[in-house]
């Protein structure tokens, strides 16, 4: 490791001049959010020798530029660079790094130790004593900048930076300042043999100090840009060489959320629980942090991985279906099992708009439509599935412009910094212009997060939703014995939410059927036999939230579906007749679901 970190510091052949671009607004956190997504998205498809890195010292700032480099086992194009800072930064010529060890000069790596043993990989910018602010970290690299420092950050988890003589005090006392306290620096020799045992940052504090570090070269750049900021350069498409899916369909599923994976109840449980709510928080995850979730295990890592993947390979083929392809949004909200109350909601909710355009195109009406909604019930009752036919629905009618879903939660809206909350809830509501914003969980911008900027978020989005009235609708949706809490906060929010919808929980024959229908989706019919067993099963799970509702419905069918290939193809016996019909013996395999006060196996309870 300690010849790592000196080759880190030496000469490179393959490196491009970035310009930075000023930002476009004074929030500069979602463009660097982003560029740290696509970063992280180029470092999964390198080998195990490849390695990014960006630099940059008082010359190059100054002239507004940063210099990005990589190995020869990277095979990182110029596409791939312009992909990465597509909003951020142009990729101009050529040029070539220099030693940081060059004319005598001193270099210092930022390392930590774990709090606890055991902890190595833990994230030291978690908690609110652990966070960096944005003006230390930035007084911190303006004083590395005085002090004529290179500062370079490679992707294998190292911050260095050369300085022509020792690190001086003030400097000790910034590090201090812009780090958590259990973060040091350590002088690293030219000679590996000299040096002292090195450790490398983590991941999550090599993607903090990467994002601290480009807000402040971007600020500096406004700072020195007194005319409008460039129009940003457009993402290319994916190069060759890139994993399959399309990087605009990675971007594009960032913020759906995990309901949409179709995992079982546990894992699904696991992710929400660790604080992981949507995509895009999945998509940079490694093995290693997979692993520290809690309860999740092998079989749930392996299991988000696959869906996952599967979910962006829909995605990515979907994005060759024909774009002019009309659903019928009635037809298929009304073939959707039970939610009777909710479909006779829905269609008051679609009268009501179009009575309200008739009286506005008669001059009856002076004030703009509000068609702002709660959606309440338990997992699984098909609320973001509903969500998304209403914003067709709306779009057909005329309310909305695009009339797409665009899901947002917690981490969206709240900002970890003063001053960054009400920028993102603008920022996603400019996103959101011409769709419904669907924000999940919506509670928890609340839920136990006293002193922090939860009734901020809600104080924007309130002042968002009456900005955006005209061709934005917003939807609350959450569990029914929460989101009261949520519209009692803001008497400004109860008074813009028009309409609740309230999806109840499916009975033991919904469920029944909601089984059938996702059998004859894959292929599969449930044979006479196992008819019983299934509405036995379904029995127990009726009224019993924590199971899921529909996500039981598809553990069910997809245990029973993995227990047919078993009886059918584990020996590839020619004379098993293939009929793909599910047995009762298909819906026996032990299954654990986690439910207050009691193990099931099976989905039988056990005490």
């Amino acid at each position: 490791m300690r010849k790592d970190i000196v080759s880190m510091c030496g000469d490179f052949d393959k490196v491009r001049v970035l310009s930075v671009n000023p930002a476009p607004c004074p929030d500069f956190t979602d463009n660097s959010e982003t560029m740290i997504s696509r970063f992280l998205c180029l470092l999964n498809q390198l080998g195990a020798e490849g390695f990014l890195g960006v630099q940059v010292s008082s010359e190059q700032e100054a002239a507004g530029e940063v210099l990005v480099f990589s190995n020869g086992e990277s095979n990182v194009t110029d596409e791939d660079y312009n992909w990465v800072f597509a909003k951020s930064a142009e990729v101009a010529g050529k040029s070539r790094t220099e030693s940081l060890f060059g004319e005598g000069r001193r270099v210092y790596a930022i390392e930590y130790e774990p709090v606890e043993a055991g902890d190595a990989e833990m994230n030291i910018f978690a908690g609110n004593d652990a966070q960096p602010m944005n003006d230390s970290f930035g007084e911190f690299v303006s004083e590395l900048l005085r002090e004529k420092a290179i500062i370079r950050l490679v992707s294998t988890n190292l911050f260095l930076f050369s300085l022509p003589e020792e690190i001086p005090l003030r400097l000790r006392s910034r590090i201090s300042m812009s780090f958590p306290k259990n973060a040091r620096y350590t002088e690293v020799f030219a000679v590996p043999e000299s040096n002292a045992s090195l450790c490398h940052i983590s991941r999550n504090c090599f993607n903090r100090c990467l994002i601290h570090l480009w807000n402040e070269l971007q600020s500096r750049a406004k700072e020195r840009s007194k005319a409008e900021p460039p129009v940003p350069v457009s993402p290319i498409q994916s190069p060759d060489n890139m994993q399959y899916i399309p990087f605009e369909v990675i971007d594009k599923s960032r913020d759906t959320h995990i309901e949409e994976l179709e995992l079982s109840v546990r894992s699904y449980n696991c992710l929400m629980r660790a604080g992981i709510s949507t995509v895009g928080e999945l998509m940079f995850m490694d093995d290693a942090a997979l692993s520290r979730i809690r309860n999740l295990g092998g079989r749930g890592k392996d299991e988000v991985k696959q869906q996952l993947a599967e979910f962006l390979k829909k995605r990515s083929e979907s994005q060759e279906d024909d774009p002019n392809e009309v659903i019928d949004c009635w037809e298929k909200l009304d073939s959707m099992i039970g939610l009777e109350d909710v479909k006779k909601q829905v269609r008051k909710i679609a009268a009501y708009a179009r009575m309200k355009q008739d009286m506005a195109s008669k001059g009856l009406m002076k004030q703009t439509i509000s068609m702002h909604m709660q959606f309440v019930g338990n997992p699984g009752t098909a609320k973001t599935t509903v969500a998304r036919l209403v914003a067709g629905i709306l779009r057909d009618i005329g309310i909305l412009s695009s009339g797409r879903l665009v899901e947002v939660g917690r981490e969206d809206l709240v900002g970890k910094y003063e001053g960054q909350t009400a920028p993102k809830v603008k920022e996603v509501f400019e996103r959101a212009k011409g769709n419904v914003l669907f924000i999940d969980e919506a509670y928890s911008l609340v839920e136990g997060w006293d002193g922090s900027y939860g009734d901020e978020a809600i104080n924007a989005i309130v002042r968002e939703m009456e900005n955006n009235r005209e061709d934005t609708v917003v939807i609350f949706a959450g569990y029914p014995d929460k989101m009261e809490e949520l519209i009692s906060r803001n008497p400004g929010l109860r008074s813009r939410v028009s309409f609740k919808l309230v999806f109840r929980d499916y009975s033991e024959e919904e469920l029944v059927r909601i089984a059938g229908t996702m059998a004859d989706e894959q292929g599969f019919k449930i044979g006479d036999d196992a008819e019983p067993a299934l509405a036995k099963l379904c029995r127990e799970a009726a009224g019993n939230s924590e199971l899921g509702n529909g996500r039981f419905c598809r553990n069910l069918i997809e245990h029973a579906i993995l227990d047919y290939a078993e009886r059918v193809y584990s020996e590839n016996n020619p004379f098993v007749d293939k009929d793909f019909v599910l047995l009762e013996e298909d819906f026996s395999s032990s299954i654990e679901t986690e439910v207050p006060g009691r193990k099931c196996i099976g989905f039988h309870s056990v005490a």
